[in-house]
C-alpha cells in the first residue's frame, strides 16, 4: 500500500501461512530498502545498532555484528552466537551501517538491505558504509 519501495507491503493470507509470520503480516520498505523495525529484536530499545566496517560481507559483517553486540551486551561472543541461533535471528543489513536483527521466518522474504550497494562500493573502491552513507545523501537530495 503506497508508493513503490516507500511503503508497508503487505503480506496475503497464503504467503502469511507459507512464511509463518506470526502477528506482524507486513514489511515497510523505505527507498526501496527492508526496514524489520517491526519484528527486530530490540538492543537497548532500539531495532538497530551501528556496526562500523560493514563491507557487504556476509560472514565478516556477521562477525563484527557478534563482537558488537558481545562488548555492548557484556556476553563472550559465542553467548552472542549461542543467544541469536536459539532465536531464530538473523543478521539484516538495514541500511548505512545498522543492523537489524530479524527473525529467520521475516528475513526469508526476498528483499533488498545494503549487501548489494556496500558490495558496489567495494568493487569502486569505496569505504564502505561511511561512503554509502555519503553517497544515499547525494542521491535522495537529486544531484
Amino acid at each position: 500500500a503506497g508508493t513503490p519501495g516507500n511503503s508497508k507491503f503487505i503480506l496475503n493470507a497464503e504467503a502469511v501461512e507459507k512464511f509463518g509470520l506470526n502477528g506482524v503480516n507486513w514489511v515497510r520498505f523505505t527507498k526501496g530498502k527492508a526496514d524489520f523495525s517491526s519484528v527486530a529484536y530490540k538492543i537497548e530499545g532500539q531495532a538497530a545498532i551501528r556496526v562500523a566496517g560493514l563491507t557487504g560481507n556476509r560472514k565478516a559483517d556477521y562477525a563484527k555484528t557478534v563482537e558488537q553486540l558481545s562488548t555492548k551486551l557484556g556476553k563472550s561472543t559465542q553467548e552472542v552466537e549461542t543467544f541469536l541461533s536459539s532465536q531464530g535471528l538473523r543478521v539484516h543489513h538495514y541500511k548505512d551501517d545498522l543492523i537489524q536483527l530479524v527473525p529467520k521466518n521475516y528475513h526469508q522474504l526476498a528483499h533488498q538491505g545494503t549487501v548489494k550497494d556496500l558490495k558496489a562500493l567495494a568493487a569502486l573502491g569505496g569505504a564502505g558504509a561511511g561512503v554509502y552513507a555519503l553517497l544515499a545523501d547525494f542521491i535522495a537530495r537529486g544531484e
